[in-house]
């Protein structure tokens, strides 16, 4: 699939501020896809509902140093399930008021695929687009918050920071304390859903951020989205360290479905079939592994059933083996749940805060206490179950 924009570096640094309104790009910005043995970048998405135009502050100088895209399409019927999912708004069952019904068992939300491929998730301030059914709402104390497995951290100060914690500590006294260090080079995506108000208060917001890239290293190895959401007209503003082209503005039609292979391309990963927008950069990914078609924005994906009566259905009860016991080593831990394309998260630690790892392959308990859950997009999650461990 042809990218529509190519804005590419040799290096590992994108600035991209989004707000809704704009279109598909005919110009090509720079070619120099990334090399073979390069680390993906780190990502960041800044997304505000009160971004407008002229800009000035912060947003200017990332404008005035990258490519602006100014006709971003935002799906008003549902922009943010939209920019999470990949998929138009407009296929049965996904708007955000809610999903009516279960998409086809291979479609999860971006933060997810991009944690399945080795990225540390976080997300900060609330969650708008109520992709959930319930799920945050279920009540559980030990519940994760977010959508199941698409996180590694929700909350107000959540950011890459957290991916420093060495959560393999503490640990039994047959395995000893602190064999598992913290990989700093580890890649992430972070979210940051910025509060409307008043343009001075959302550029002060994207100032701290970016300062905080700054302070952290992080700012030449950080693909930064900034997405604002207009209902009438948004737009797009990419910022990298290019030695060419800052400062220039595209007015091509853009569609807000377009963000989410975008990301993946430029992570590295490849982008799923029911991902139907285009790839806006040239990222230096085969073209293969880009397989989305563009279809228009209110266009139903296919797969898509019609909405079922009653309320969604619960994702299954997982299993485990062993199911807890004493042991004299760490045992190996297999989980397993029978819902088609669901997703596991477990946790070891006894109290809060808990971290919810995602489930790749089993795993040895080196801890004491084991909660898994099981979810699916458009599903309940499953209950939450334990168990008990006693490794001398």
């Amino acid at each position: 699939m042809t990218p529509l924009c190519r804005v590419v570096s040799s290096g590992l640094a994108l600035a991209v501020v989004v707000s809704a309104g704009c279109g598909n790009p005919s110009a090509s910005v720079v070619d120099a896809p990334r090399e073979a043995d390069a680390r993906p970048p780190n990502i960041v998405w800044i997304v505000s509902d009160g971004l407008r135009a002229p800009f000035s502050g912060h947003v200017a100088t990332v404008a005035e140093a990258g490519v602006s895209l100014t006709n971003l399409s935002t799906d008003a019927s549902g922009p943010r399930s939209a920019l999470l999912t990949g998929v138009p708004a407009g296929a049965p069952g996904l708007a955000d008021a809610g999903l009516s019904t279960p998409p086809p068992p291979g479609v999860a939300v971006l933060p997810l695929e991009l944690r399945r491929a080795g990225y540390y998730t976080s997300r900060a301030g609330r969650a708008v687009h109520n992709l959930s059914v319930g799920a945050e709402a279920q009540g559980s104390p030990f519940a994760q918050p977010g959508l199941l497995g698409a996180w590694d951290a929700v909350g107000r100060e959540a950011d890459w920071r957290g991916r420093l914690v060495d959560w393999e500590s503490p640990c039994t006294v047959s395995f000893g304390c602190g064999a598992v260090g913290v990989d700093r080079s580890r890649p992430f995506f972070a979210l940051f859903n910025v509060a409307a108000g008043d343009s001075a208060a959302i550029d002060r917001e994207i100032g701290t951020i970016l300062a905080t890239l700054e302070e952290d290293g992080l700012a030449d190895q950080t693909a930064v989205f900034i997405v604002g959401l207009d209902v009438e007209r948004g737009f797009v503003i990419a910022r990298r360290p290019w030695d060419r082209d800052a400062g220039t503005t595209w007015d091509d039609r853009v569609s807000i479905i377009d963000l989410a292979p975008t990301t993946l391309a430029l992570a590295g990963v490849p982008v799923p079939a029911h991902m139907t927008g285009r790839v806006l950069f040239d990222t230096g990914v085969p073209a293969e592994s880009n397989t989305g078609q563009m279809v228009a924005d209110t266009a139903p994906s296919s797969g898509w059933r019609a909405p079922d009566a009653g309320s969604p259905p619960a994702a299954a009860t997982p299993a485990g083996y062993p199911t807890g016991g004493l042991f004299h080593v760490a045992p190996r831990v297999k989980l397993s749940c029978d819902t088609e394309g669901s997703t596991i998260v477990y946790t070891t630690e006894r109290e809060a805060p808990f971290y919810w790892r995602l489930y790749t392959g089993p795993f040895r308990m080196r801890f004491w206490t084991l909660r898994f859950q099981c979810g699916r997009l458009g599903y309940r999650n499953s209950d939450i179950v334990t168990y008990d461990f006693d490794i001398e």
